[in-house]
């Protein structure tokens, strides 16, 4: 019986030794980003599908949330679990894209939609236009007191990030919105 579980334990390490030398590596830059999978090339130009794995896959730092424009280093295996997918087990942020750069709080930007349950803002960076959604709810202050944003209007948003509970990404929750 002894021997047995000794076999079994050689096997398991001589799988992991081979998992390991096929873990492949690179630096990325992200073009396109989806739900547990994003596009990116390489600096030859070259194109790659990229998969994430909840229980595989790291993101340093961990509450970095990815954008197209971003550089990355990726470790990832070609193929994983008997599937020809490349799934990543370290997605390392090496440079912040402009999106990436300019997701800071406090954040001023041009108010697209406000509702009950969020606020949807518009924020120029250089030539580029993006749109986030930012969560509000009976914790979010307004200042000055009792006033409400409307579409159009120039905001100050100091928000918090938090990963959401199923899936990859993270949600935005405005914290503090405010007049310029």
């Amino acid at each position: 019986m002894k021997n047995v579980v000794w076999a079994l334990i050689g096997c398991a390490m001589l799988a992991g030794a081979a998992l390991a030398d096929d873990l492949m590596t690179g630096t990325f830059t992200i073009t396109e980003t989806g739900h547990g999978r994003f596009r990116a090339t390489d600096s030859t130009g070259a194109e790659y599908l990229l998969h994430m794995s909840r229980g595989v896959t790291q993101t340093e730092p961990a509450e970095w949330m990815m954008n197209e424009g971003d550089q990355v280093y990726v470790e990832y295996w070609p193929t994983f679990r008997d599937r020809p997918t490349p799934t990543c087990t370290l997605i390392r942020l090496v440079e912040a894209g402009p999106i990436s750069a300019a997701l800071r709080s406090p954040m001023t930007a041009r108010v697209e939609e406000m509702g009950r349950t969020g606020i949807r803002v518009r924020q120029s960076i250089g030539d580029q236009v993006t749109t986030h959604r930012f969560a509000t709810g009976r914790r979010t202050k307004y200042n000055p007191p009792g006033w409400v944003p409307k579409s159009g209007e120039t905001v100050i948003v100091h928000f918090s990030m938090g990963q959401i509970p199923f899936g990859w990404g993270y949600t935005l929750t405005a914290d503090l919105i405010e007049r310029p």
